[in-house]
C-alpha cells in the first residue's frame, strides 16, 4: 500500500519530466533501430552498385586486350559478375586454335582483381591436357555466376 501511494505521488508531481522522457524514449528507439539500419542498408546497396560497375569495366577491358592479342583464336562468349560471396570479380570466356592443325580449346574463369584462374580446362586434339572436364567446368562456373 504505501508503495502505491509513494508511487502515486510521484508521477503527480513528476507527470510531466515522464511524458519527456518517454517521447525522448520513443524517438530513441525509432532512430537507432530504424533509421539507421535503413541508412547502413543503403549504403552497402551503393557499394555494391560500385563494385558490379568496376567489374564491368574490368570486364570489358579484358575482353578487349585479349582479342586484340590473339587475333588467331576465336573466342567464345564471355561474361563476368561481381561475385559478392567471394567478393570478387569472375570473368569466364574461353578460346579455339586450328592453327596449326589439330585443334585445341581452352575454358577459363579468371579473377580479374588478382588476374589468377579460378577454374581452367585445356583440351588438345580432343584430349584433356590439364584442368577440369568440359561437364565439371560447366558445373563449377554455374555456382560461381548463380551470384
Amino acid at each position: 500500500m504505501l508503495v502505491r501511494k509513494i508511487m502515486k505521488e510521484f508521477i503527480k508531481e513528476n507527470w510531466f519530466r515522464l511524458g519527456i522522457l518517454t517521447i525522448v524514449s520513443v524517438f530513441g528507439f525509432y532512430y537507432f533501430f530504424i533509421i539507421i539500419p535503413k541508412e547502413e542498408q543503403r549504403e552497402g546497396l551503393k557499394d555494391l552498385e560500385l563494385k558490379k560497375n568496376i567489374c564491368r569495366e574490368l570486364g570489358e577491358e579484358y575482353r578487349k586486350k585479349e582479342t586484340e592479342e590473339s587475333p588467331n583464336y576465336v573466342f567464345m562468349n564471355y561474361e563476368y559478375i561481381y561475385n559478392k560471396e567471394l567478393k570478387t570479380c569472375l570473368y569466364k570466356s574461353g578460346f579455339m586454335s586450328c592453327s596449326p592443325a589439330p585443334c585445341s580449346y581452352s575454358n577459363y574463369v579468371i579473377d580479374l582483381n588478382t588476374n589468377k584462374d579460378v577454374i581452367n580446362s585445356y583440351y588438345y586434339d580432343r584430349e584433356l591436357i590439364y584442368g577440369l572436364t568440359n561437364e565439371e567446368f560447366e558445373k563449377k562456373a554455374k555456382e560461381l555466376f548463380e551470384y
